[in-house]
C-alpha cells in the first residue's frame, strides 16, 4: 500500500550552495556544500515596547528582522588527492576573515526547489571529534532581507552519453544528468536500472552516477537505465551494453 501522507524528507533533499570567490556578475560560481547532516535556519527580531510609561502590560513592536543559517555535517576530504571539498573550503575562508572580505553569498534550495538567496557572514567555524569521527560546524547571519528566485520548471531531461552507454565487467562509467533550461529550479531526479544482476547504479552525487558493469550482456541486449526528473515527471532512458572485462 502506498504512503498517503508522502515520505519525510531530509538534509540530503536540500541543495546548499556558496558562491564561488572567483565569480563574476556575468558568470557567477555556486559551490555546493557537500558532507552537511544537519541545516537550521532560524528568523527572528528586535523589538521595542510602545507602550506608556503607566501601562500594566507592555506593547511590543519589531524594528528589526534578523536570520541566521547554522550548517552541521562531516569533512569530506578525496582520499586520492587530499583535496578539502570545495564548498567546505569557501565557508573555511569566510570564518577566517573579517569586514567587507567577510561578505559571501548563500543559496539555499528545499527539497521542492524553491530558493532563497542570502547576503551573509560567516560568524563562527567550530570542529569536534569524538569516538565516531568528526564533526564540523558553521554559523552564518543573514545581511538584509533574502532574495526569492523564480521557480523554473523543468522541460526536459538528457543525459551524456545520450542515448547509449557499454561498460566493462567490473568497470564503471560516469553519467551526466543534463536538465533543461539549465536553470530549473528543481534538479532532483531518481535514477534506476532495470536489471541490476547486470548494471548497478552508484555514487549519485548531484548531477551525475555510475554504471557499474556487473555481468556481461548477450548480443543484441541492452539494459535501460532510466532518469526521471521530480519535478513535472520528464524521463531519459539509456540503453547500456556490458563487455567481457578487457
Amino acid at each position: 500500500m502506498a504512503r498517503k501522507n508522502g515520505c519525510p524528507t531530509s538534509v540530503r533533499d536540500w541543495i546548499i550552495e556558496i558562491l564561488s570567490r572567483a565569480s563574476t556578475m556575468s558568470n557567477p560560481d555556486w559551490i555546493r556544500i557537500k558532507g552537511l547532516n544537519t541545516i537550521t535556519v532560524s528568523e527572528d527580531a528586535d523589538t521595542e515596547d510602545g507602550s506608556s510609561a503607566e501601562s500594566l502590560y507592555g506593547e511590543p513592536y519589531v524594528t528589526k528582522r534578523n536570520g541566521s543559517v547554522s550548517l552541521d555535517g562531516k569533512p569530506v576530504v578525496d582520499r586520492v588527492t587530499g583535496a578539502h571539498d570545495r564548498g567546505q573550503t569557501e565557508l573555511d575562508y569566510y570564518a577566517t576573515v573579517g569586514g567587507c572580505d567577510g561578505d559571501a553569498k548563500l543559496r539555499i534550495v528545499d527539497n521542492c526547489g524553491h530558493a532563497e538567496i542570502w547576503d551573509v557572514i560567516v560568524t563562527s567555524k567550530e570542529r569536534s571529534a569524538d569516538e565516531t569521527g568528526e564533526t564540523v560546524s558553521w554559523n552564518l547571519e543573514r545581511v538584509g532581507a533574502p532574495e526569492n528566485e523564480q521557480y523554473v520548471q523543468v522541460t526536459s531531461v538528457t543525459t551524456n552519453p545520450a542515448t547509449s552507454a557499454t561498460v566493462n565487467v567490473g568497470g564503471t562509467k560516469t553519467v551526466t544528468v543534463v536538465f533543461t533550461p539549465e536553470n530549473a529550479s528543481n534538479q532532483k531526479y531518481s535514477v534506476a536500472s532495470a536489471d541490476t544482476s547486470k548494471v548497478r547504479v552508484e555514487n549519485v552525487d548531484g548531477l551525475s552516477f555510475d554504471l557499474v558493469g556487473v555481468a556481461q550482456t548477450s548480443v543484441s541486449e541492452t539494459v535501460n537505465v532510466q532518469v526521471k526528473t521530480m519535478n513535472n515527471a520528464k524521463v531519459a532512458t539509456l540503453a547500456v551494453t556490458v563487455s567481457a572485462s578487457a
